[in-house]
């Protein structure tokens, strides 16, 4: 008898799952291009069960003394993560934070692909339409795609941000880190595999 409730407490014990430490988890050297942020201009952080990225040159501006009536950046964003033996991660959620600035008959959208390599992600859409002037906070969940257990897996995002004038009316759109602590705040969860 005792043998046998030996074997049910181990065995129940194996069940449990273990606790996954997100210290753990090792960022590679992220590599970024496209106009919205140029060599030496993004940055990658990890904290906790978070990564953020950050940007100190994504901007765009129209009308005024531009002269163009819309402008357009992109950013693509890949960054290496190894996750440790028997531990899986996915992104659970998503926040994005801007500045607007704005007039009546003015627009900007901001937009976010965010994927492990290989898949397909969301595409997530934020249009603000003026007059407004201000940052903005946004807050998404991603649909949950599990890494595999243990070894490197890549995070990948595609980012777009585009502002539109009419009328001649001076309007700009940011994720800069200077408007923003952090542009994009990918959180994580955690699992034992």
């Amino acid at each position: 008898m005792k043998t046998w409730l030996t074997v049910l407490v181990l065995a129940a014990a194996a069940l449990v799952p273990t606790a996954v430490d997100a210290a753990s988890l090792k960022l590679g050297k992220p590599s970024y291009g496209g106009p919205g942020c140029p060599a030496g201009t993004a940055s990658v952080v990890m904290s906790g069960s978070t990564i953020s990225l950050r940007f100190d040159r994504y901007q765009v501006a129209a009308g005024g003394s531009t002269g163009k009536s819309f402008d357009r950046k992109a950013c693509s964003v890949s960054i290496p993560v190894t996750v440790p033996a028997g531990q899986a991660v996915a992104v659970v959620g998503i926040d994005y934070a801007g500045y607007n600035n704005l007039p009546a008959g003015t627009s900007s959208t901001f937009k976010v692909e965010q994927f492990l390599a290989g898949g397909r992600g969301p595409v997530f859409t934020k249009t603000v339409s003026g007059p407004t002037r201000g940052k903005f906070a946004v807050s998404s969940d991603a649909a949950l795609s599990w890494s595999g257990c243990g070894g490197g897996v890549t995070l990948r995002t595609n980012t777009s941000l585009i502002v539109k004038a009419s009328g001649g009316k001076a309007a700009s759109a940011s994720v800069r880190t200077q408007d923003v602590k952090a542009a994009i705040v990918y959180r994580l969860r955690f699992k034992a595999c």
